[in-house]
């Protein structure tokens, strides 16, 4: 397994490192930094002077040691050693892109590389680098790992705002949390704010549902990629899945308002709720509905579309 770092990153560490020293008062890395890279600015073929800041870059990357988290790391993981031909870093465009993933094995062809996006200031803190190193590892991993069963050609179906994608990334990352946390490892995001992530996600369900969910997910072993994803497309098979349906005071499943669950009246998937019929809903459009449907209870919620139906039905019939 061969580790490749783009230049341009290369560059940015090297020059970082020698900010970072400079800030504390070492200035042995600037001079050292500027007793090489100076003569290079008398040369005449730009080409020339290019490569010769490349290799001083190179240099000076190997010497200061700054690949060695990287590599420290990797060898946490013993499977990448026969199952990953390169490792290829280079510069996110912005936090939000960093990450890893793996190239070719996922289509079952051409070598195996695991591509890492992250910024160059990761690598000014060891700690910080590491714990980011070992999340995305562990998503690489569970990828080549056979028991996950990953498989590309499973689909994730479309949804307003991709409800469905930030439910299958967020579960995925929480249950890779749960797991480094056990092993005594640090995280990137730490406990409290996944729990955060998760409330925001699924804040229609009960509070105690909830928590109980998350600690479900927190302390899973074995998980496949289906059952990732079957339970982010569909509320039900989460709430089946983690046991937590008879919860007290969880009532009936459809009572849930998550995005994409079924609304109780027209029973299609809804992104759309309607918030806070108790309050706000009139009374003969809740006659109205109840004529429909003797069972549904306002509590029940209903999709803006259904509530819009019924209430110009009700306006139809007074005028």
């Amino acid at each position: 397994m061969d580790i490749q770092y783009d230049p341009a990153l290369i560059e940015s560490v090297v020059l970082l490192e020698v900010q970072r020293k400079e800030g504390e008062g070492n200035l042995g890395f600037f001079k050292e930094y500027h007793s090489l890279t100076d003569p290079v600015y008398e040369m005449d073929s730009l080409e020339e002077r290019d490569k010769a800041f490349q290799l001083i870059y190179q240099k000076l990357f190997r010497k200061w040691r700054l690949g060695n988290t990287l590599e420290e790391t990797v060898r946490e993981y013993p499977l990448f050693e026969d199952d990953v031909d390169l490792i290829y870093l280079k510069m996110a465009s912005f936090e939000g892109d960093a990450g890893a993933d793996l190239m070719g094995e996922k289509e079952g062809r051409g070598a195996k590389i695991i591509l890492i996006k992250l910024l160059s200031h990761y690598f000014t803190e060891k700690d910080r680098l590491q714990n980011f190193l070992r999340h995305e590892f562990m998503h690489v991993s569970d990828i080549l790992d056979k028991a996950f069963k990953y498989d590309e050609g499973l689909k994730m179906i479309p949804s307003p705002k991709n409800w469905v994608r930030e439910r299958y990334s967020l579960l995925w990352d929480i249950y890779i949390d749960g797991r480094l946390s056990r092993q005594g490892k640090e995280l990137m995001k730490g406990r409290d704010k996944r729990v955060e992530e998760f409330d925001t996600l699924y804040q229609g369900l009960p509070e105690s549902q909830r928590k109980t969910i998350f600690e479900w997910f927190w302390n899973a072993k074995d998980l496949t990629h289906r059952d990732l994803l079957e339970m982010a497309q569909d509320i039900s098979n989460l709430i089946k899945r983690t046991g937590t349906l008879y919860l007290e005071g969880n009532g009936n499943s459809n009572k849930v308002n998550i995005p994409g669950t079924p609304c109780p009246l027209c029973r299609f998937p809804t992104y759309y709720w309607e918030d806070d019929l108790p309050a706000k809903l009139e009374e003969p459009v809740i006659k109205i509905i109840q004529e429909n449907h003797p069972q549904w209870a306002v509590e029940d919620g209903a999709c803006s579309r259904c509530i819009e139906c019924y209430s110009i039905m009700v306006e139809a019939m007074t005028n």
